[in-house]
């Protein structure tokens, strides 16, 4: 059912083209919330069949392109990486994902996809934006986790 949700969010994303990276990141929110209910496994097992199925479905490739990449995983790693008990290298394992997804992210739609008409670039600002951005998307799943975690971690009776 996560995956269904997640796919028409992805749509809107398809259909809207201005929110395909927010559409994107809100999918992510359903692997948010089973990585913190059930677990890395289930939550790595809702992303890849939504983004194989994003991939398959979708009309416009973009927002499957960004899920996959950026959107799906960021959360995964955000969790996993807070893991790690020292504050600066979490930080820089969080940005450092958002830098490589991001390179990865234009790599497979120019060279795979085949998308010419990319507002991405591979330039220094291009990067600096990502960090901010990712900087600022970590700040407020921290803050929105911090706010419903206790309806996500409630126990099953």
């Amino acid at each position: 059912m996560l995956a269904a949700l997640s796919i028409i969010i992805l749509l809107l994303g398809a259909v809207f083209e201005p929110l395909d990276l927010t559409t994107a990141f809100l999918a992510g929110f359903a692997v948010l919330a089973v990585r913190l209910r059930w677990g890395r496994g289930s939550a790595l097992l809702l992303y890849s069949g939504t983004a194989l199925l994003a991939f398959l479905l979708l009309h416009n490739k973009l927002p499957a392109v960004l899920y996959a990449f950026y959107g799906g995983l960021f959360h995964i790693v955000k969790v996993e990486a807070e893991r790690i008990p020292y504050a600066v290298l979490q930080w820089l394992i969080k940005i450092g994902y958002a830098c490589v997804a991001y390179t990865a992210m234009i790599f497979v739609s120019l060279n795979v996809l085949g998308v010419t008409d990319l507002d991405f670039t591979y330039s220094v600002p291009a990067y600096i934006v990502v960090a901010v951005v990712s900087f600022c998307a970590d700040v407020a799943v921290s803050l929105i986790i911090q706010q419903f975690g206790a309806l996500i971690y409630r126990k099953r009776k």
